[in-house]
């Protein structure tokens, strides 16, 4: 049960995942799910694709403790293994949580520190180190610039996806500079990863603790790091402006969209519910702060924003 505590429109954090599900639907080749790439190829049992995802979905609900009424929220799956397709104790098998934030190319040491909770592999092994070891050393040469193996470590589509998922809705929780809080990072060969949002109800401008609207819709660029902008270098500026387009295109990147996501949400809960939330809990912090429109008013102005910057044009 996610109680929505920072997020008084109780709609961004489920929202955002259903949007990223649109992102993922809307490619024209298969794989098309991260996990696909866990059965392709295969015959059996083991060509059987199981429903994974690779990330939560939510569901509307109204929790009671001992009967008495506790708030509205969504029930979600969570960051587990199997949400993933990612096998219990395999060493090239890796499912890393980034809890904290790290260096991206520190992910050995964070793993020491606490800092990333390997998921998967249950007992993690020499192999799985120099898996990350090896990680570590792709994220350490792309932030210097050096692109020379990004094809082999990362899938293109999956990470211009995430990229561009985390800039329109300005996921300041997930992405800052050349480090990284939150996302699953996940391979099933220990090679080649695959990077998945997650906790994305820090966003459409709101501060972490839900207190004010600091991000600037006009302004504020999630992909300062040099990291990322290898990704973009090494794939190319109009791989990036072409995947953008065909995102507005398609009416994923649209006031229109983002508005009947909203509604699709609220309308769950009837109006009775959301004064018996606020009642209950009258400290929200952002009461005053966050509402449908100003939602859908930031990303008109983000749409603006983008628009210039990845040069599209309807």
């Amino acid at each position: 049960f996610k109680a929505n505590w920072i997020d008084a429109s109780h709609c961004r954090n489920t929202m955002n995942y259903r949007l990223w599900e649109q992102i993922v639907r809307s490619r024209t080749s298969f794989p098309q799910y991260e996990t696909d790439n866990k059965f392709y190829g295969l015959y059996g049992t083991k060509g059987v694709l199981d429903g994974s995802k690779g990330f939560p979905m939510g569901y509307e609900c109204v929790l009671y403790v001992n009967g008495d009424f506790y708030g509205i929220g969504h029930l979600l799956s969570g960051k587990k293994r199997d949400s993933y397709a990612i096998a219990k104790n395999t060493p090239t098998q890796i499912l890393l949580d980034n809890s904290q934030w790290h260096d991206i190319s520190k992910s050995v040491a964070a793993v020491a520190s606490g800092d990333i909770e390997v998921k998967a592999p249950k007992t993690v092994t020499s192999v799985t180190t120099e898996k990350l070891a090896n990680f570590d050393s792709f994220c350490t040469a792309m932030i210097g610039g050096s692109t020379t193996n990004l094809a082999a470590m990362t899938d293109k589509q999956n990470i211009i996806d995430f990229m561009l998922m985390v800039q329109f809705i300005s996921a300041t929780d997930l992405i800052s500079g050349n480090s990284i809080k939150n996302a699953q990072v996940f391979s099933y060969t220990g090679d080649k990863w695959y990077f998945m949002p997650y906790d994305i109800d820090t966003c459409y401008g709101m501060k972490w603790d839900g207190t004010a609207i600091v991000d600037s819709a006009n302004s504020d660029d999630r992909l300062t790091g040099t990291f990322w902008k290898a990704v973009i270098s090494g794939y190319g500026q109009d791989a990036v402006n072409s995947r953008y387009a065909e995102l507005r295109n398609n009416n994923i990147f649209t006031v229109q969209n983002i508005a009947r996501l909203i509604r699709e949400i609220q309308t769950m809960f009837p109006y009775d519910l959301f004064a018996m939330e606020w009642n209950k809990w009258p400290s929200i912090p952002s009461m005053g702060v966050t509402s449908a429109s100003q939602i859908i008013e930031w990303v008109a102005d983000r749409l603006d924003f983008l628009d210039s910057k990845y040069n599209y044009t309807a």
